[in-house]
C-alpha cells in the first residue's frame, strides 16, 4: 500500500484558534491517522446530502481559501 501524504494549506486551521497546540497536534495525527487507513473514506459525505446552511458555509470557506492563495 502506498502511504498517502495529507498536506495542510496554510491558515486552514486559523478559525480553530481556541485549541491548545496540544490538541491541534492530536487532530492533525488523527486525520493523516484516517488517511493511512482509508478511514477518511468511510465517513466521507458528499456535499449535496448536507443540508443548505452547511453547503454554504463550506463552499464560503472554499472561496475564501482560493481568494487568499497567490
Amino acid at each position: 500500500m502506498t502511504k498517502k501524504k495529507v498536506e495542510f494549506a496554510p491558515g486552514c486551521f486559523d478559525e480553530m484558534g481556541d485549541l491548545t497546540q496540544e490538541e491541534m497536534d492530536d487532530l492533525v495525527a488523527q486525520i493523516e491517522e484516517m488517511f493511512e487507513d482509508d478511514a477518511v473514506f468511510d465517513e466521507m459525505v458528499q456535499l449535496e446530502e448536507l443540508d443548505p446552511e452547511e453547503q454554504e458555509e463550506i463552499l464560503k470557506m472554499i472561496d475564501r481559501n482560493n481568494n487568499t492563495r497567490h
